[in-house]
Parts: C-alpha cells; structure tokens; sequence
C-alpha cells in the first residue's frame, strides 16, 4: 500500500451547513480550507468561513457543484491537496473520486469501486445476492430490461403496495409508492423523468413495499487496512416525501439481539465492497408485528457521510470528519476512536430536527426567500449545524434546509424536552417553516412512546392540520398585539428624531388619535387599531388598543423595552405586557415586495406569524384575484410542457410539470376546457407567476 500523504490543504466540494461543518473540522486541525461557490452562493456563511474561496459558475448545480472539471481546476489553482465532497451533489460519483486520485488530490471518501458497488441499488442487491448469504433483502425487480412493459408485469409479480424508486438515487427523488395497478404507469412514467433529470439515469427499481415499517441505519468506518466497523444505529423513521425530518439514537424500540444482527450485517457490507471513510448501510424494520421485530431488510448503502451523522458525534463524542480526515491520510480506526466508540455503546441519548423552508400545510412544498431574522436558542448545552444569516437567501436552486438542532441528554426524554425547548425560541423570520410541526411531531403519542414508523406523517396529516387551526386561532390575537406594539414603539422612537413629523401621529388630549390597519396572514377579516398612548414610566409607554372589526374589547399592552438591531431598524426584539403577562418577541419587517408587513415569533406557539399593514379597507382587487388559475406555488423551473395553447384538457389532464428545491410538481387541470400556455420548457418561474389559462 501506498504511504498515504499528510492533508494541508482541503477543498469543500459542497455549499451550505455542511460546507460550514467540515470547514470548522479543518480549522480545528489546523488544515487550511477552500470554498467553491457559485453565483446564488456569493454572499454565504460558508464561503467567509474558508480560507480561501472560488467561484465555479452559475446557479444551476449543473453548472457549479456538479461541474468536475470546474472543481478541480479550483484545486489546482488553491494547491489543495484534499478534496472533501460533503454530501449530495458529488459525493457518490465514481467517475469524481476517479478524477481526483487522477489528479493526484486525495478524495476524502470511499475509493470509486466501493461507490460503483453501491451507486446503483439493483446492481448493490445483485452484488449482496453473490456475496453474502445472510443479508436479507427485499423482494423486488431491478433487471436490465426497463420496458414500462416489463415493470408493468413486475409490480404485478412483487404485488401491492410496491415501491417504485430510481435505481442510481437517493434522497427520494424518483420514488413513488403505488396501490393499485391502475396507477402504476403513471409511477413508472414520472419516477423514469425524475431519476433520468436527478440522477442522468431513468433506471429504476421495483420492491415490495411495506405499509408499517421503520428506517434504521447503521453508521459504518473503514480504513486502508482493511478494518470496518459499526459506529452504532440511528433512527430514521421520521419522513416527508421520503426525506428525513427527525432522527435519533438510540433507535427506542431496539433489543440488543437485533443491534447485533444489523450492525453485523453492515460491517460485512462494508467488507465485500472494501469501504474506507464514512458510509451508512440503511435498512427497512417490518413492524407489522407488535413490538420491534426481528425481521428486517437491505434497502442500501449512502457511500458519503450522512446528513444526520451530528446525533453519532453526539452519543459518541467521535468527530466524524476528522475521523474521515485521519483515515484519508492512513491512519486506523483504533487510533481515531472509532473502534472503542463501537465497542463503549451509547452515551446518552441525541435527537437531530432538519429545520426546513417548506410549508407543511400545503403538502411540504418549498419556501423561496429571505431570512430576514435568524436567532438561535441560547440555551445552554444546544448544537446548531447551520449555514444561515440573518439576510441570508433560501434558493431555489437547492436544498431546502436552514439548520439542524441537535440535542444530546443523559434519558431520550430529557433529550425531547431539550429539543422541544430549543424549536420554540429559534427565532426564524421572513420565510415559512416546518418549526411548529417539528415541535407537534415530538408531542405526539407515537413519537414519545417510539412506535413511530415511515408512515407517521402521512397516516396523521388530518391530525396536524387541526391541531393548526387550533394554535393559529389561539395566537392570532397575541402575534396582532405584539405587531402593533412594534409598529406603535418604531413611531414614537423616529418622532425624538424626526421633528419635522405631522403632529397627527403624537399622543395626547390636542392631538387626533392615530390609527392603523392590520390583518393576520391567512385570515379575511382586517383590525383597526386606534393608539392613545401615554409616558407611564421612564422607558415604558402604555398604548391602549382598541379592536373595531372583530368586536374585541379595548385592551392595553405596554410597551417595556424596544430594541431595534443596529444593522437595521427593521429587525429586533421588543419587549411587550399584554393582559399582565411580560415576554420579549422577536420582529422582523418586510422590505421590497410585501413592504409594510411584520413578521412576528411566538414561543407559545413555537413558530413565525407574517402580520400585514392594510393600506385601507374595500378597495381594489385581490392580487390573488388577478393572478392566474393555474400560478406557480413557488419559484420554480419550468421542466416539461405537456400541452399546447389551443389543446383542448380534460379535468385532471397533467398540463406541465415544475421543479424547485429538488422536488418535482406536476400541475394537472381542475377542470376541462381550452388551454393557452403562458411559459416554456427550462423557464425560471417566481411564486404566483401565471403558468397556463383555461378557459
């Protein structure tokens, strides 16, 4: 074997949280760092960070950070000796790590063989069917002839529900479960597109899909000398659209016997295919039984490290990364701590939550936009991957992630509480967020008592709808008061400047009382507010509020402490009395479009409200009036037109599909008619832009 070389120099192959992660490892060492960075990126946390930084093209991944000539040319001209690819984007490409050891820059992951083995998941389950006769795999379909014939005639064979998933992916793109034979076609047609747009391969997969089941996943090391070993299990079951949300370890229904049977499976994976760094071997638990069984199932190895590896650190007290690090420059697991971690078991309990810009209520659909405030928890003890800013931008372009919380606790659920406490006061502002349901997914019997499954979220959507419209109507009245006594206090405090101010707008028996107009975001019925304050205290002013609209009583809420940010006026914190209970909010507002509006975090509910100033009542058209029937629900790109202007649709009829944040939509006709197409093939959309007409 080849003398391994000492790292120096490191390029991060990736963006975002984890850029910043394996960029704070390097520092750690004293291994200097390169960023790359494409134009969407320009202003991140991540490329201030490094070292040194590059530009490699334009938005578009394919442009950037799937541009391998691009990225090591920029190792080239940096002199870095090392190239870590994070995860996503080119961590799993064979031809990449290929390109690196070719180069002569160290790839700090598995060699490309152990990627080939495992990139694609019918050739995985062929390899593991050769190999090994004690890994048990799922019944299923990934042969060569891809005919929609073919899988047509195999789902029938494997029998409902199937799975239908893209061979060379992850990440659940290119994945449908299917329950009828009729609605099969369609699967295969759309997971085909997806996988061959994702992945640049429409080959795909067919398995036997399991209606109760949990996502457990055994962290795998391994070195150059031929050592693999287990780094524990983590709990995955939590998902959306096939994505995690929430993951844990200690897996909470896991006997000793099973934790023996699974991480043995996977370190002799991890030996077949001659795995080297971090990798993770994911497997299906059937729980149609009760209890936590002893069957469980292959269902694939992530040949990189895993989004969640924080959890792992946290029970082990393993930095992963420089782990990856000491094995790419040929040390051994013993010396950097991975086999007595294995061998010592779990310290704790640690809890990850993925906080993403999404909206849960309209079926997890990306949200697009700018982080006007960001404020993590001060609680002691709390750990925060992020690479976020306030004023930092949620593209379109990619992954929809703002942070990771991580919690770690002596009981599971001391780690819970921790973690519940952590989500109520991070202040997130300007863009929506899955911040309350993480918390409502914590709260709910399943989770708490660990029977949870891959199903959960799916199974109980009736349930966090309601339980919404029960925490909005319990805080629309308090998120109103807080942003009128925002809006109230930023007045009073530019009149000590703005002496050229119309006396209107000052308090007092001479003076006409001011008003304002106000609507909570969702609802129809606007609030006018009349203010008469008065000094009641020095720095404590008293506005009385009375509610016109709704027919709420006159109310007081005293205005403690403003305390505008320094970098900008329109974000801070103030600290308010409503009906005799103190508590300081955190408030952003909007600029450019939208200007006027007021984003306001409530702890009682764990989550942002956007409150609107209303110019006046009763007049002029609904902006959603004039928009289109058929509008973009997000930024987006345009990816097919499946109709022309002038075609004649059926209700139901797909009319085009879009893509944002890695998630494909197809919009389909709500009713028949004549349709004109308002956008192309490969157009950049924003939210609400018109798509298409039927009349």
């Amino acid at each position: 074997m080849p003398a391994a070389r000492p790292i120096r120099r490191v390029l991060v192959a990736n963006r975002g949280e984890i850029a910043v992660r394996v960029i704070n490892t390097c520092r750690k060492l004293g291994i200097s760092t390169v960023a790359v960075f494409s134009d969407a990126d320009r202003d991140s946390l991540y490329v201030t960070a490094a070292d040194q930084a590059v530009h490699i093209g334009g938005s578009q991944p394919s442009e950037s950070y799937l541009a391998v000539d691009k990225i090591i040319d920029a190792a080239r001209r940096t002199n870095a000796d090392a190239i870590h690819p994070g995860y996503g984007f080119l961590s799993e490409n064979a031809e990449f790590a290929t390109r690196c050891a070719d180069a002569g820059i160290t790839f700090i992951g598995p060699p490309a063989s152990a990627i080939n083995h495992m990139g694609d998941k019918a050739n995985a389950k062929a390899l593991l069917t050769e190999k090994s006769k004690s890994v048990p795999l799922i019944p299923g379909y990934g042969g060569g002839d891809q005919s929609v014939a073919r899988l047509l005639s195999e789902g029938g064979k494997i029998g409902f529900p199937v799975l239908v998933k893209a061979a060379a992916g992850g990440g659940g793109r290119g994945m449908r479960v299917v329950n009828r034979m009729e609605d099969l076609e369609e699967a295969i047609v759309g997971a085909q597109r997806e996988a061959q747009s994702a992945f640049g391969s429409p080959v795909l997969l067919m398995e036997k899909y399991f209606s109760s089941s949990k996502h457990v996943e055994i962290q795998i090391f391994g070195d150059t000398h031929g050592n693999v070993s287990h780094v524990l299990e983590r709990e995955c079951s939590v998902q959306r659209r096939h994505q995690k949300v929430i993951e844990e370890t200690p897996c909470p229904l896991m006997t000793p016997d099973l934790r023996k049977k699974m991480t043995t499976a996977a370190e002799e994976i991890g030996r077949i295919i001659g795995y080297v760094g971090a990798g993770t071997v994911e497997f299906l638990v059937d729980c149609s039984g009760q209890g936590m069984p002893d069957s469980f199932y292959f269902l694939e190895v992530n040949t990189r490290l895993q989004v969640e590896h924080p959890i792992t650190e946290e029970v082990t007290g393993l930095d992963l990364v420089e782990c990856m690090l000491h094995v790419a420059q040929g040390g051994t697991l013993l010396e950097c701590g991975i086999t007595h971690a294995a061998e010592r078991g779990h310290q704790g309990h640690a809890i990850e939550c993925r906080v993403c810009a999404e909206d849960p209520s309209a079926d997890f659909a990306p949200a697009c936009g700018t982080i006007l405030r960001w404020k993590p928890s001060d609680i002691p003890g709390l750990r925060y991957d992020s690479g976020v800013h306030s004023g930092a931008t949620i593209s379109v372009f990619y992954d929809s992630m703002i942070a990771k919380v991580i919690t770690h606790a002596d009981t599971r659920e001391a780690a819970i509480q921790l973690m519940n406490a952590a989500l109520q006061s991070t202040q997130i502002l300007g863009i929506r967020s899955n911040q309350r349901f993480l918390q409502q997914v914590l709260d709910h019997e399943a989770y708490l008592d660990g029977s949870i499954t891959t199903q959960f979220i799916g199974n109980n959507a009736k349930f966090f709808q309601d339980l919404n419209a029960v925490v909005d109507a319990r805080s629309r009245d308090e998120a109103l008061d807080v942003a009128l006594a925002w809006d109230w206090a930023k007045t009073q405090a530019g009149r000590t400047l703005l002496k050229h101010a119309p006396s209107a707008f000052r308090s007092g028996p001479r003076y006409r009382k001011p008003h304002r107009i106000f609507r909570l975001d969702g609802t129809d019925n606007p609030v006018t507010v009349e203010y008469m304050a008065q000094q009641s205290a020095p720095n404590a002013v008293t506005g009385v509020m009375q509610a016109w609209t709704d027919g709420a009583e006159a109310h007081s809420v005293e205005v403690l402490g403003f305390h505008p940010e320094e970098a900008s006026a329109g974000s801070g914190e103030i600290e308010v009395t409503i009906n005799g209970v103190r508590q300081r909010y955190g408030v952003a507002e909007v600029s450019g479009p939208g200007a006027g509006a007021l984003w306001v975090h409530l702890r009682s509910a764990g989550s942002g409200f956007l409150v609107h100033r209303v110019p006046k009542l009763g007049t002029g058209a609904d902006a959603a009036d004039a928009a289109s029937d058929y509008s973009a629900p997000m930024p987006a790109r345009v990816l097919r037109v499946l109709v022309a202007s002038g075609d004649s649709v059926t209700e139901g009829q797909p009319l085009l599909s879009i893509e944002s944040m890695k998630m494909e939509s197809v919009i389909k006709a709500r009713a028949a008619g004549t349709v004109k197409v308002l956008v192309k093939e490969g157009q950049l959309v924003e939210a609400a832009a018109p798509l298409v007409v039927i009349e």
